[in-house]
């Protein structure tokens, strides 16, 4: 084999390398929610599409929102339910504490549903796993709009 065609494999292979290398990286990118973090604007386009909105409340200094950030927020069940039925919204206690005192969030992280009008269905205060959020979730949009909030 002459020096032109090694060098023409070698190219190949290389070629090939990176483009598996690329391929890789792109599936190990982990899920991710499109959140909204205008408040007035999330509650506007969860009104308009006629769409239940997902408030996820954290703050700075919360280790229990960060580990759900991690593991529960970007697990792709939960992102694809969140997506095609929601408008997320998330609300940093740092930026949005007049929202959240509005909502009578007393701790981090807080998961509130409300309806496209605007009325809370449902919460859970502290980190969920994935399988308690596609819980949350499951008795969300179908019912949200039909249904009110039971009174505890």
């Amino acid at each position: 084999m002459g020096r032109t065609a090694i060098t023409t494999n070698i190219f190949v292979i290389t070629l090939v390398c990176s483009a598996l290398n690329i391929a890789s990286a792109q599936q190990a990118q982990p899920e991710s929610i499109d959140w909204q973090d205008d408040a007035e604007a999330a509650v506007q386009m969860a009104k308009n599409d006629k769409r239940p909105l997902l408030v996820y409340v954290t703050a700075a200094d919360c280790l229990h929102c960060r580990t759900m950030e991690k593991r529960t927020w970007r697990n792709a069940a939960v992102v694809r339910a969140v997506e095609e039925n929601y408008v997320p919204l998330r609300l940093t206690a740092e930026k949005h504490g007049k929202s959240i005192r509005q909502l009578n969030v007393q701790a981090f992280p807080t998961t509130i549903l409300l309806t496209s009008q605007i009325k809370i269905h449902n919460a859970a205060v502290g980190m969920l796993s994935p399988d308690e959020l596609s819980q949350l979730l499951s008795r969300g949009p179908a019912t949200v709009a039909q249904q009110p909030v039971p009174r505890q």
